[in-house]
C-alpha cells in the first residue's frame, strides 16, 4: 500500500473526504462514558485549532512541544501543528520540572500544548527561561479555569478563533494542509537517554513515518476494520508510528481509555484487534496471570496448570497434523479464550511488544495462552526494522528484516539502515549525527546474531556486550528479561566483566506480589525496606533465581545478588520514561555495592529516605545482605 498524499494532515484530509461522519474514528472514555469521534469530528477540530494557533503566531518551522496523558487532543494538537508545517515533540505526563525545563529549552517551543493544570504548573514555574514561547494551551479546565496569566489559553478559544478566521478565509486550511512536503520535520522525537544525562531530539520527516507504516500495513494486512488502542505515550516514536500514522494510513478506529490506570480494566470496552504494547506492560499482564492463580479455586488452577503445557505444545506443533489443530480449540474453548475475555484480549489478532525485547520465555507463555503476540524492534532514528511475520514467529528472534535492501548486519554484527525510514538528523547537533550515519547507513549500535532462517537475534546494546573469563560474550539484557518475567522480581540490573569473573544482579523486588506472599506466610514487616531485607524472602527469591538459571548457560547464571533497598526510579535518572535503566549511572551510583559483591562481603551498609503510612519520612540505615546462589547440588 503506497500512500500518493505525502503528509500526515494530507491523510486527514483524504479520510475525511472519503468517510467524513460515517465512520467513527475514536472512542474515548471519560467519567465512565464513551464517547465516540467520527473522521469529519477530528477533522473538524483539527482545521479549527490550526487556525487559531495560526493567529496565536504559530509559524512554519515552529516547534511545539504537548504534554499530557493519551487523549484524542494530543492527536489532534499534532496534526494541527503539521498542517501549518511546523513541527512536534511530546514530553512525558510524568517528567518533572527539570526534564521539561531541558526538553522546552532545547526544543526552542513557541507553544506548549498541555492536558491538565499539573503539566501548566511545570511550565509555569520555568516560563520566564522560554525565549520562543509565546501562549500555554490546555485542554482540561479543572482547576486552571480562572488562572489569570495572559499566556495562559483554554483549547474550545483558540478553537474559537480559528472558526472566526475561516469565515474570513475559507480555502485557506486546505490550501496550506496541500503545501506540505514529505521532507517537512513533523516530529522531535527524544532518544531514551540511557547513554547520556540528556536525550537527544531526532528530526523524523513525514517521509519516513509514512514509509515505515507502509511496510508495517504491508506485512501485517492492517485495515480500516481494525481496532487500535492507544496506550503508550505518543512521546515515544512506537506511538507516533502506530498510533498516529498507522491511524490516518489506514483508517483504523482507536480506543483512548479513560487513564492510563484504567488501561486494563477499558480494554474490554475498546475490544482492540491491534495491541502494541511496552515490554513492561506485557510483564506486568504475565505477573497478574500467574499471580491470580494463587487466588483462584483449587480446580480453576489444576486446570490451568493441565492445559497450560498442552497450550505451549499445540502452539508448537500448530499446523503440523489435525490432531493439534483440535486439541487447541479444545483448550482455547476450556480455558484460554476465557482467560482472553476476562483480560481484554479476546478480540486482539495481532499483538506486539515495543521497546525492550520481550524474553522468550515471555512471548511463549502468551501464544499458549492463545494471544498472539509477536517481537517487533524499532529505533527511534532507524525506523521500523524488523518483525515476525504471521505463522513464522520464533520466540527466539526478533523476526526478519521488513525491507532487506534497506536494512542489514554490518560484519561487526550491528544492525544498520538507510533510505526513508531513518530520521533527518539530530536537532542542534550534527556532529553525532555524521558519526553514526556513515555512507548513508545509520549505526543502531544494537548488536544481533542471524540464524539460518534469517531471523535476527537480539543480543543486547554494543556498548553493553562485555567479556566474560573463558572467552564467552555476555549480554547483560538477555539476563535481565529473564529474571523480570518472574512475577515477584519488578526489575533487576545484571551485572557481569572480565573483572568481575561471575554474573550477579540487584534485584527490586515486586512490592506487591512479595507483599502478598508475605502475608499468607505470615511475615510481619513496615516497610519495603523491611520486606525486601527478611530472610525469608531471600530464600524465596534465591528460589526464584535458581529456577531462572536453568533455561541459561551456565556462564550467564547469577551466582550472587542482593534485593536493592529501593526501587529504580525515573525521577532520579535511574532509569528513562520508558523504564529502560541507565546502566552508566546505575554503575557509579551503586559502585560501593557492586565492590562489595565482588569482595565476597556478606553485608553492605546504606543509608536510605523512608516515607511511613502516615506520611512522615526520615533516614533509615540498614545493612543490605548479599546472598550467593547455591548450586542445584547443594
Amino acid at each position: 500500500m503506497k500512500s500518493v498524499e505525502q503528509t500526515l494532515p494530507q491523510l486527514l484530509l483524504r479520510n475525511y473526504r472519503y468517510y467524513g461522519d460515517k465512520k467513527v474514528a475514536m472512542l474515548k472514555k471519560d467519567f465512565g462514558i464513551w464517547k465516540t469521534y467520527t473522521w469529519k469530528d477530528s477533522y473538524e477540530h483539527v482545521k479549527q485549532f490550526c487556525l487559531g494557533l495560526i493567529i496565536l503566531g504559530l509559524k512554519a518551522g515552529d516547534k511545539v512541544a504537548i504534554i499530557g496523558d493519551n487523549d484524542p487532543q494530543w492527536y489532534w494538537a499534532e496534526w494541527a501543528v503539521q498542517s501549518a508545517r511546523a513541527a512536534v515533540y511530546g514530553i512525558y505526563a510524568d517528567a518533572v520540572v527539570k526534564e521539561v525545563r531541558y526538553s522546552l529549552k532545547h526544543g526552542d517551543a513557541s507553544f506548549v500544548i498541555c492536558s491538565d493544570q499539573e503539566q501548566v504548573d511545570k511550565v509555569i514555574e520555568i516560563k520566564g527561561e522560554l525565549k520562543f514561547l509565546k501562549k500555554i494551551v490546555y485542554w482540561k479546565p479543572k482547576g486552571i479555569y480562572y488562572y489569570t496569566d495572559p499566556d495562559i489559553i483554554f483549547w474550545a478559544d483558540v478553537e474559537k478563533l480559528g472558526i472566526e478566521y475561516e469565515k474570513n478565509h475559507p480555502g485557506f486550511f486546505e490550501s496550506l494542509v496541500e503545501k506540505g512536503n514529505k521532507e517537512d520535520i513533523a516530529a522531535l522525537c527524544y532518544t531514551s537517554g540511557t547513554t547520556g544525562e540528556f536525550p537527544k531530539g531526532a528530526l523524523i520527516s513525514h517521509r519516513s513515518m509514512i514509509t515505515n507504516m507502509e511496510n508495517f500495513v504491508k506485512n501485517c494486512q492492517i485495515t480500516a476494520n481494525d481496532i487500535y488502542v492507544s496506550s503508550a505515550s505518543p512521546t515515544w516514536l512506537a506511538e507516533q508510528f502506530f498510533g498516529i500514522t498507522c491511524h490516518l494510513l489506514v483508517g483504523e478506529q482507536i480506543g483512548f481509555p479513560e487513564s492510563p490506570a484504567t488501561l486494563m480494566k477499558d480494554l474490554r470496552d475498546i475490544g482492540p484487534t491491534i495491541i502494541i504494547f511496552p515490554t513492561r506492560i506485557w510483564e506486568d499482564i504475565a505477573s497478574n496471570i500467574k499471580l491470580g492463580l494463587y487466588d483462584t479455586s483449587w480446580w480453576q488452577k489444576l486446570l490451568f496448570d493441565l492445559l497450560f503445557p498442552i497450550g505451549k505444545r499445540c502452539e508448537e506443533k500448530r499446523n503440523k497434523n489435525r490432531f493439534w489443530y483440535m486439541l487447541r480449540n479444545i483448550t482455547d474453548l476450556v480455558m484460554f479464550r476465557p482467560l482472553g475475555d476476562r483480560i481484554g484480549l479476546k478480540k486482539c489478532r495481532i499483538a506486539f511488544q515495543g521497546g525492550a525485547i520481550i524474553s522468550s520465555e515471555g512471548m511463549r507463555f502468551f501464544r499458549a495462552i492463545r494471544v498472539n503476540l509477536r517481537q517487533l524492534y524499532a529505533i527511534t532514528e532507524g525506523g521500523l526494522l524488523t518483525m515476525h511475520r504471521e505463522g513464522d514467529e520464533d520466540p527466539e528472534t526478533i523476526g526478519t528484516p521488513v525491507d532487506e535492501e534497506h536494512i542489514k548486519v554490518s560484519e561487526g554484527g550491528e544492525v544498520i539502515s538507510r533510505g526513508d525510514i531513518i530520521f533527518s538528523g539530530y536537532y542542534k547537533n550534527e556532529e553525532v549525527y555524521k558519526k553514526l550515519v556513515v555512507n548513508g547507513w545509520f549505526h543502531t549500535g544494537d548488536a544481533v546474531i542471524v540464524n539460518d532462517s534469517g531471523h535476527f537475534i537480539y543480543i543486547d546494546r554494543v556498548e553493553n556486550l562485555v567479556d566474560l573469563p573463558g572467552g564467552y560474550k555476555f549480554a547483560p539484557e538477555y539476563v535481565s528479561s529473564r529474571l523480570r518475567f518472574n512475577p515477584y522480581i519488578k526489575d533487576a540490573f545484571v551485572i557481569g566483566g572480565r573483572k568481575r569473573p561471575f554474573i550477579s544482579a540487584l534485584i527490586i523486588i515486586n512490592y506487591e506480589s512479595m507483599g502478598d506472599w508475605a502475608a499468607k506466610k505470615l511475615i510481619s514487616y513496615s516497610t519495603y525496606i523491611d520486606l525486601c531485607q527478611k530472610l525469608e524472602v531471600y530464600d524465596f527469591i534465591e528460589e526464584q533465581i535458581k529456577e531462572i538459571n536453568r533455561s541459561l548457560p551456565k556462564y550467564m547464571q547469577v551466582s550472587r545478588f542482593v534485593d536493592l533497598h529501593k526501587e529504580f526510579d525515573a525521577d532520579e535518572a535511574e532509569m528513562t520514561r520508558t523504564r529502560k535503566l541507565k546502566r552508566g549511572l546505575l554503575e557509579e551510583r551503586y559502585s560501593g555495592l557492586i565492590d562489595a559483591i565482588y569482595q565476597d562481603k556478606n553485608t553492605y551498609s546504606v543509608e536510605a529516605p523512608v516515607t511511613y503510612q502516615d506520611g512522615r519520612t526520615g533516614i533509615v540505615r540498614t545493612n543490605i545482605l548479599i546472598r550467593r546462589v547455591k548450586e542445584e547440588n547443594e
